[in-house]
């Protein structure tokens, strides 16, 4: 199977199936997901999967995983 890699300047990369390399460990996915290196991932709409079934969720929101325990970060200033 062939695979046309493009490099688009600035150390990215395009792969092909609407997938880009960023530089910098990052990626884009598409459908508005990015790999940001280090397990993390964002996943669009303020959203970021954090690694070990940890999610940020927006708005000062975490889910924590297997803990099924969701817990917002309230900023007291």
């Amino acid at each position: 199977m062939k695979y046309t890699i493009y490099y688009l300047g600035s150390g990215s990369y395009y792969l092909g199936s609407g997938s880009y390399y960023l530089g910098s460990g990052s990626y884009y996915l598409g459908s508005g997901s990015y790999y940001l290196g280090s397990g993390s991932y964002y996943l669009g709409s303020g959203s970021y999967y954090l690694g070990s079934g940890s999610y940020y969720l927006g708005s000062g929101s975490y889910y924590l995983g297997k803990t099924n325990l969701c817990i917002s970060l309230i900023n007291s200033n």
